[in-house]
């Protein structure tokens, strides 16, 4: 037999809308008035149908409604947790009550590994069950112990239960306090064997003793196999002795001092006195020890004579340690209900007397004497707008004859004032009538869990505040692909209502060319249930303008288990068209970068080209004889043309620094040395000054390092010689000190102080801006670009360090900066041939005692530095050749062994770099393959360098060439070279 299926919700609504469409084309115009009637008729028959409908839809809502609240009230808030787990172990799903057992929020348990929550010792434990649940399809029960997040561990029993897909479900109970209570019992029910045991035993033997002595003579008269047990078989012995506490040892239990003879029954007994104790503990003749419980009375004759004592007394020792027992076991119970805030009480109906465990006292905050112990007494804690209800739901209970009842209410601290929320469940018991005798309750301080719910619902709510105003879009779509819920952002974004995409799908709204690459991801997300980001998609808005977002999603099981997918969409329209438009001022700027560069070599190239022909003849006037006027003025020259070239190269640094080039180039060297040749090459323009130049080293500082020692010490010169030509007279000092090291690097601080003229308070701000003096004056009356201090800036930043400085306008000025540089364990290598070591060679000597048998070829197209350059090396005793182009020079060096090449890079027929191609190929004609080519070039940017060494040079020397240095790069690759 086959059950029609009902008719869910969305059938009838759509249904509903098919109607309705329907009605809007009954009516045409051209319609008879017979027609129309029809028509009329006919659609007051489908609105009586959908009004029919409109009540089932409300009648399935409302049980919808209904069955979610209980879902929540059943699962969210049950106080048993519940838990989902996938196959891996993470946790998918996790009620409040799981939350709490664990200490954390819920939110913190999803997507965890469940291993994170299990206790080392049962981890192992945990698996086996989970194995056999599915091996099984049956649930699993088991008792583990499980971790809360602060690590400390709890008794639960857990049950597993297989589902489908790989999952199961499982039932988690917090029994922390039963397995304390089955513990506390086991140890109990063991005591009272061992009780029971004793009890057998001593009622199998009389274990109540008897023993009698005469009066008044106290011989022992009767004494019972229990009695001699219990004391000791030596009494008899002990006859002549008539006071017990001086055949025993007998104190008051808890005391050392020997009990009173004249509180002792056995001697009152005498005295006809009766007296009952039950604390004297007595020491056996073995040194056991027991506790006894004494009564007695006098034994009298005929005439009322009392002629004996008779005393029977019971070994208590078990009675005193169950009483202590007892009492421990019910301060047990009363400190599990102060841990559950669960209280416990009793009410006799028919006396009204109540009473309360100390839990429900401490709940109420009554202090035990101050309260009545009657319903009336409760009645009077409980809320005032609450004891109404509460009265009635006892009293009904009564009359009614229920079994139970139970209820929540509010009851007001006596102690604190606050307002606290309790449940309440009572179970009535009845006597052999049937008739209500006594009422048990308990009392649970749910205060917590209320303030809990309320928090949910505040979370609820803003969480509703928070997706009605979220800009994105957040969407539900089911396996179908069909909207189930989207956010009222979609009205804001594409400007039509949401109720004309809820039921439709999602391909009806995107882009044609998009459906395909978002329905493979929406798949693989039900797939696999991954969190995953869709690709960029097209959606167009009621104005017709594509607009383009990026979602992403993860999936989840509705109230029917069926999975969906919950996502948030952002538009990225506007960002994408930035995205394009800063690609393309991208784009614009480095076309605009690589031009400048471009533009900057290119100039450089031509102006180092007649500034080489320039120095070169000033160097060759020095050369030769010269009145002391002469000389002078060209060392003027020399030095002026020293001054541009420096100049052009800060030009060349500054547009590397802001196009992000300069590579440091990082090398052990000694620091010690390269600040006196630093000062020795400053010293000069000091003396000419009359400026007082020194310098000092902190002892800490270490003499080896590593840094770009080049960049270093153009740091330096720059400051240094900014002192000095603002100092019209007194002193400039450069002092070194450690500011910070580590295991690594080490922090130098490097002070330059100055007696000049100071800076302007109000200059200070951008004294390291490029192009920028303190003063505008001061370039006409000390000279000056003002791009020293910005290179000195932006090396220092790349070294790893800062700039400042400090000054009184008038007084002087203090510039300081900070280095990061590499620790040097290791001893330094040999210091490499300086410059300034250079002896300049006499005209008519060997030169460098190795130029006069040496053979080098010139490449180079202009005649001027052909003439300058070749006299130059003749000067010093090199044979020169030259070759005006990159054919000639090809040509030369298959006809003739040479030493060295000194290459052009820019020449007619063949360049440098093509030139230096055919040197380096094993196949062609050239006599030596290997032979030293310098670049001497132009081109001064480091790219440049990088191009001359990739091109297969050996090194490269840029124009306009210094003589010093041009004769220590020849004696660095002709060291070899033989006369």
């Amino acid at each position: 037999m086959t059950t029609q299926p009902p008719t869910l919700p969305q059938d009838l609504r759509q249904r509903a809308e098919a109607l309705y469409r329907a009605s809007e084309n009954l009516i045409q115009e051209s319609t008879t008035p017979e027609e129309t009637k029809q028509l009329l008729h006919e659609l007051r028959v489908h609105q009586i149908q959908l009004e029919t409908q409109n009540e089932e839809l409300r009648s399935i809502q409302a049980e919808l409604d209904a069955s979610q609240t209980r879902y929540f009230d059943l699962y969210d808030l049950a106080p048993v947790g519940y838990m989902t787990f996938g196959e891996p172990g993470l946790i998918l799903e996790a009620n409040l009550a799981a939350a709490n057992m664990f200490g954390v929020a819920r939110s913190a348990l999803i997507k965890q590994p469940i291993k994170r929550f299990l206790c080392k010792e049962d981890q192992d434990l945990f698996y086996l069950h989970r194995q056999q649940a599915f091996t099984s399809s049956a649930p699993q029960v088991s008792k583990m112990l499980l971790k809360r997040s602060d690590g400390s561990c709890f008794w639960a029993q857990v049950q597993a239960t297989p589902a489908a897909g790989g999952e199961f479900w499982v039932t988690i109970n917090d029994i922390s306090s039963q397995k304390q209570a089955e513990e506390k019992l086991k140890r109990s029910e063991e005591d009272l064997r061992r009780q029971n045991g004793l009890f057998s035993s001593l009622l199998k033997n009389l274990h109540v003793g008897v023993f009698m002595v005469e009066v008044p003579s106290g011989k022992p008269l009767v004494a019972n196999d229990a009695a001699l047990d219990i004391l000791g078989r030596g009494i008899f012995s002990e006859a002549t002795r008539h006071n017990l506490s001086e055949i025993y040892k007998a104190s008051k239990t808890g005391s050392s001092a020997p009990y009173p003879a004249d509180e002792m029954p056995i001697v009152l007994r005498m005295n006809g006195v009766s007296s009952h104790i039950d604390d004297m503990e007595v020491e056996r003749p073995d040194g056991t020890k027991t506790i006894l419980e004494v009564f007695g009375s006098p034994v009298t004759d005929d005439q009322g004579h009392i002629w004996a004592s008779l005393v029977s007394f019971s070994d208590i020792t078990a009675r005193k340690e169950a009483e202590a027992t007892l009492r421990e076991s019910e301060r047990i119970l009363n400190k599990s209900q102060e841990i559950a805030h669960l209280g416990s009480w009793e009410l006799d109906v028919p006396t009204g007397r109540l009473t309360w465990s100390d839990e429900v006292y401490r709940i109420f905050g009554i202090p035990p004497q101050q309260f009545a112990a009657t319903y009336e007494a409760f009645l009077d804690a409980v809320h005032p707008e609450d004891r109404d209800s509460v009265n009635s739901a006892y009293r009904s209970s009564i009359q009614e004859n229920k079994d139970f009842y139970e209820i929540e209410h509010r009851v007001i601290s006596k102690l604190t004032g606050n307002v606290l929320f309790v449940y309440e469940k009572c179970e009535h018991v009845r006597d052999a009538t049937g008739k209500i005798t006594r009422s048990v309750g308990i009392v649970h301080d749910i205060t917590e869990r209320k303030q809990a719910e309320n928090a949910l619902r505040l979370s609820r709510e803003k969480y509703k505040l928070t997706v009605d105003n979220s800009f994105d879009i957040i969407f539900s779509i089911a396996a179908d692909g069909t909207f189930t819920f989207v956010s009222r952002a979609w009205e804001r974004h594409f400007g039509y209502p949401i109720k004309k995409v809820i039921g439709k799908n999602f391909a009806d709204f995107i882009h044609p060319d998009d459906i395909a690459p978002c329905t493979t991801y929406l798949a693989e997300i039900f797939r696999t249930g991954k969190s995953k980001a869709v690709p960029p998609y097209r959606v167009k808005n009621s104005d017709g303008i594509w607009r383009s977002f990026v979602a992403n999603g993860s999936r989840y099981a509705d109230a029917e288990n069926a999975w969906q997918v919950i996502g948030v969409a952002h538009d990225i329209t506007d960002r994408l068209a930035a995205e394009q438009n800063l690609l393309q001022a991208k784009v614009a700027a480095e076309t605009a970068t690589s031009a400048k560069s471009q533009f900057l070599s290119t100039m450089s190239h031509e102006i180092r080209t007649p500034m080489n022909v320039v120095l070169s003849i000033v160097q060759l006037l020095q050369k030769t004889d010269l009145t002391p006027e002469q000389r002078e003025f060209t060392e003027i020259a020399l030095r002026s043309g020293v001054q541009l070239v420096d100049l052009l190269n800060d030009i060349l640094d500054l547009a590397k620094m802001e196009a992000g080039k300069i590579e440091l180039e990082i090398y052990v060297f000694d620091l010690p040395s390269m600040i006196a040749d630093t000062i020795q090459a400053l010293s000069l323009q000091a003396r000419e000054k009359g400026v007082r130049l020194v310098s000092s080293i902190d002892a800490e500082v270490p003499t080896a390092s590593k840094c770009d020692a080049g960049r270093l010490r153009q740091i330096l010169i720059n400051l240094v010689g900014n002192a000095i030509k603002f100092t019209p007279k007194g002193t400039v000092s450069l002092h070194i000190q450690k500011d910070c090291e580590d295991d690594h690097s080490l922090t130098l601080r490097f002070l330059i102080q100055d007696s000049g003229i100071g800076i302007a308070v109000e200059k200070l701000e951008n004294i390291f801006a490029p192009f920028t003096q303190a003063n505008g004056s001061t370039t006409r009356t000390y000279g000056g670009t003002g791009l020293g201090l910005s290179i000195c800036k932006c090396l220092v930043e790349q070294m790893g360090g800062a700039i400042g400085v400090e000054s009184v306008e008038g007084e002087g000025s203090t510039f300081w900066f900070t280095v990061v540089l590499g620790k040097q364990e290791s001893p330094l290598p040999a210091s490499p041939l300086r410059v300034e070591e250079l002896k300049t060679p006499s005209p008519s000597g060997g030169g460098l005692g190795r130029g006069s048998a040496i053979r080098i070829l010139l490449t180079d197209d202009d005649p001027v530095a052909q003439l300058l350059v070749s006299r130059l090396l003749k000067s010093f005793g090199y044979l020169v050749d030259v070759a005006s182009n990159g054919k000639e020079t090809v040509d030369a060096l298959e006809k003739n062994d040479y030493a060295l090449v000194l290459m052009d890079c820019m020449m007619p027929e063949m360049n440098g770099y093509e030139v230096t191609t055919v040197i380096r190929d094993p196949a062609s004609s050239v006599r030596r393959h290997d032979i030293p080519v310098i670049a001497l070039t132009g081109y001064a940017m480091k790219q440049d360098r990088d191009y001359c060494l990739a091109a297969g040079m050996d090194d490269h020397l840029p124009k306009p060439v210094l003589f010093p240095d041009l004769l220590a790069m020849l004696e660095k690759y002709l060291m070899g070279e033989t006369k």
